[in-house]
């Protein structure tokens, strides 16, 4: 019941009293088929007995991403898209940037797809984020249900078995310099993201949002705090919710 009235709360500050009333009494109610969000351009539209509501509920209600960047971005990579409500978000706030979402789910990348079509330059890519070229299997292995589902690395191709991306191979294939914002939410693959093969693309980031996985596998956050402190000469470090904010003072120190 407390859970319930702080959640109302929260949709009655972010949407006003009428908007966010309505809001909160559709999606309790089960109705979650083209939810129309005050203040975004499109509808989105979230999956009955799943992880989506609470998603919606961080990206979209509670704004997780919502901060000040220091820049205008141009180049948004959102690793880990699951169902697209952090691209979104990320385009309702910086409508000219050009958003590329990776998510290695199947399922979810489906509903990303349907809830970023709207979008003008939102580019959607399933695979894996990974430190090199490899095969990966998806899995719930901590039953953590659509918005935990793990990447490991497998020796064998098999049936669901999706490949990896490299954050050097986006960079080739959408011909970029730098990447303004790079959100990672990639259930624990960030110890094989940050472990090797880092050096060339990372002193490109401006700024880094990321979920760290400790939680679910011991020993995830290491290699990332590791390659920060190797790569940035100078940095500033912040706490956001669940997300560590990095921002790269080498590439944004003359910004706002």
């Amino acid at each position: 019941m407390k859970k319930n009235l702080s959640e109302y709360a929260r949709f009655i500050y972010r949407f006003g009293f009428f908007g966010g009333s309505r809001l909160y009494s559709k999606l309790k109610t089960g109705n979650l088929a083209g939810i129309k969000v005050p203040g975004m351009l499109h509808p989105v539209s979230l999956r009955k007995n799943s992880s989506d509501y609470d998603t919606f509920y961080q990206a979209i209600v509670h704004e997780q991403y919502k901060f000040n960047y220091r820049v205008d971005p141009a180049i948004i990579i959102d690793g880990g898209a699951n169902i697209g409500l952090a691209s979104i978000a990320f385009k309702n706030m910086f409508p000219s940037a050009t958003i590329i979402a990776i998510e290695p789910d199947e399922e979810n990348f489906e509903q990303l797809n349907l809830n970023t079509r709207a979008y003008k330059n939102i580019h959607t890519i399933r695979a894996g984020i990974w430190n090199k070229a490899a095969s990966l299997k998806v899995t719930d292995k901590y039953n953590k249900g659509k918005w935990g589902m793990i990447t490991e690395e497998v020796t064998t191709r098999e049936e669901g078995t999706i490949d990896t991306i490299t954050m050097d191979e986006i960079l080739q294939q959408y011909n970029l310099d730098t990447i303004d914002i790079l959100k990672l939410d990639i259930e624990t693959a960030e110890r094989e993201l940050f472990s090797e093969n880092f050096h060339h693309w990372l002193p490109k980031v401006k700024v880094i949002i990321i979920e760290l996985h400790d939680f679910m596998s011991k020993g995830t956050a290491k290699p990332f705090f590791k390659a920060i402190n190797e790569v940035f000469d100078s940095y500033r470090f912040f706490q956001l919710g669940e997300n560590t904010i990095i921002i790269n003072e080498d590439l944004v120190k003359n910004n706002k």
